[in-house]
């Protein structure tokens, strides 16, 4: 396979092309060194004249990863410090048949559980990366494995840090699996996601037919133009909402959330722009317990 590798530290954006096989990938992996976090690091992904930069991507990806930070209460549909412990991570892909390897971050134990999960696939698109990363976070969740999907997740071009420990009394995990007879296959998961958005977009408001520019003089489309759709993102998650996952509506990145004591754990609550006239708008489809809902229903 063919990966990106930096020296480091993060801010070092020359990537270099890193030829190996999987077995050399799990030997490095393995090896715990100890040493600061910020280090080398390395892609799932090449880049062209080796510069890390999200325009600057070659296409096919070699696998995609999935940041073990936190987790997901399905009590309270709250955030909680660190993800669930990799071995259930582990367990649960195994039982998938998935091909896989993790390993534990620098700070994995002094917040939690902290670590890395490589699934190799070959992606030749970003869509198809959206939907390997939604697809395998839903698998996930239905073994009640709640691990959240954060926004590093999302970012092709991320940097994953090869590992370190702080000393040698830090613990450190490495789990790999790559006994399966059938390797994932990209095209499973984007048809999957596929049909997600169908049944997204069946559930969004159809545009007024009547397209017009946004009147600052209005209160709404003020702030719409001020701040955009990051800003109710960000105050969306001050307020206790969860994210989960993106996608594409109208053409546009869109948001998907999960409202403060969610019962089903879904993220029923989506931020996007408007068809006619791209006003942030926020819609949910969770029930009353969601404030969204009931100021709408008020």
């Amino acid at each position: 396979m063919k990966l990106g590798k930096s020296t480091g530290p993060i801010s070092n954006t020359t990537v270099t092309p890193w030829e190996l096989s999987w077995d050399e990938l799990c030997e490095i992996l393995r090896d715990r060194r100890v040493g600061d976090k910020n280090g080398s690091y390395f892609t799932v992904c090449t880049f062209k004249a080796d510069h890390r930069n999200g325009d600057n991507i070659i296409y096919p990806l070699q696998g995609f990863v999935l940041d073990g930070d936190s987790t997901i209460d399905l009590d309270t549909g709250e955030l909680r410090e660190g993800a669930p412990p990799p071995e259930y991570v582990h367990e649960a892909l195994v039982e998938l048949d998935i091909n896989h390897l993790i390993y534990t971050s620098h700070s994995h134990g002094t917040k939690g559980s902290r670590y890395r999960v490589f699934v190799p696939v070959e992606i030749a698109t970003t869509e198809e990366h959206a939907a390997c990363v939604d697809w395998m976070i839903d698998q996930l969740h239905q073994k009640q494995v709640m691990i959240a999907n954060v926004t590093e997740n999302s970012t092709i071009s991320q940097g994953w840090y090869l590992p370190r420990i702080a000393d040698e009394s830090t613990p450190f995990q490495f789990h790999e699996y790559s006994e399966s007879d059938m390797p994932l296959c990209a095209a499973e998961p984007l048809d999957w996601y596929r049909e997600q958005q169908k049944e997204l977009e069946m559930l969004m408001p159809e545009p007024s037919g009547v397209p017009r520019e946004l009147d600052p003089s209005k209160p709404i489309d003020k702030f719409c133009m001020d701040h955009g759709i990051d800003y109710v993102v960000e105050l969306l998650q001050e307020h206790g909402y969860v994210y989960r996952h993106t996608s594409n509506i109208n053409g546009h990145k869109s948001y998907h959330l999960m409202a403060p004591n969610s019962s089903s754990g879904s993220a029923g609550v989506n931020v996007y722009l408007g068809r006619d006239n791209g006003k942030v708008l926020v819609c949910s489809h969770h029930g009353e317990h969601c404030a969204i809902k009931a100021a709408t229903h008020g």
